[in-house]
């Protein structure tokens, strides 16, 4: 499932007409969906003591360079179903929004970072395997935009209709928990996106990052005074200094670009100054999405 090869073979199924393997048989590709969906992290190089057994040495990232090719072709075939891609990719995120929580709740950990690397290559599996999978079955671009928009919309419903109480059961789940919470509707647009106008192409924009780093510094406990007292930053807080919701700051700013841009600055000077945090959610995003190998 992880080759080039096989990924071919099974986005088209020799002298079926076309037909991938999620067209052939759904039902099987949304039991392997099931089985698969606990180790989804896995996929995104996260280490996962818990659930051992699951080796991804040699496949999921063939090329040992981080671009995840392997990856990415079985995100690309499982969503060639669509109940089978929305319950892969509704675990995908959950797996994503706990890194990110695993950091905002530790950004001075010696290894918190590399939660963010996690997160950031999990959401560029899920993009990258949805634009494979939706090539090969929409030929026309804008409608395949809208249904990459359709199916990740679908896979964070799935994913918050679990509910908080019944999440927070579920390992890991207090963690997403936390971040749903804190990011609300602006953390679900950096995720799945803007609705797509009809006559937009189907590319990947990638995320909205300043969204991302908002809705991490909000599920952070206790950010550091030198952010909260800075002046330059006053727009973005309250006076109990606390983020204010997305809306009402950028409306502080008249949703002015350039200040919006003050989120990542804060975001840089959260946690540990010699861990590279600030890039790396975005570097482990781009190291899956605009790379071939």
């Amino acid at each position: 499932m992880s080759t080039d090869d096989a990924w071919k073979l099974m986005s088209g199924v020799p002298e079926t007409d076309g037909q991938s393997i999620g067209q052939l048989n759904p039902e099987l590709l949304q039991s392997v969906a099931h089985s698969m969906s606990p180790y989804a992290a896995d996929l995104g190089g996260a280490d996962q003591p818990d659930k051992p057994g699951f080796d991804i040495a040699g496949w999921a990232d063939p090329t040992d360079n981080g671009h995840l090719a392997g990856s990415s072709n079985v995100f690309a075939a499982l969503n060639t179903d669509e109940e089978a891609g929305t319950e892969f990719t509704k675990n995908a995120y959950a797996a994503m929004l706990a890194k990110e929580s695993e950091y905002a709740q530790d950004p001075y950990a010696s290894n918190a970072a590399n939660s963010l690397s996690t997160a950031g290559r999990l959401q560029g599996l899920v993009d990258k395997g949805l634009l494979l999978s939706t090539q090969d079955e929409f030929h026309d671009v804008a409608e395949q935009n809208k249904e990459m928009y359709e199916r990740k919309a679908a896979a964070y419903g799935a994913l918050t209709a679990v509910g908080g109480e019944a999440l927070g059961k579920v390992p890991g789940g207090s963690y997403v928990n936390t971040m749903i919470s804190a990011g609300g509707d602006p953390l679900k647009e950096a995720i799945i996106g803007k609705e797509p106008e009809p006559e937009e192409q189907a590319t990947l924009a990638g995320p909205n990052w300043n969204k991302h780093y908002y809705s991490i510094l909000n599920a952070t406990p206790e950010l550091p005074a030198e952010l909260v007292n800075d002046k330059e930053y006053g727009w973005a807080f309250d006076g109990q200094g606390k983020l204010l919701p997305w809306e009402e700051a950028q409306a502080r700013i008249a949703n002015n670009i350039e200040r919006g841009g003050d989120y990542d600055t804060m975001f840089n000077r959260l946690g540990r100054h010699d861990d590279g945090h600030g890039t790396r959610i975005t570097q482990g995003y781009n190291d899956v999405v605009r790379n071939n190998g």
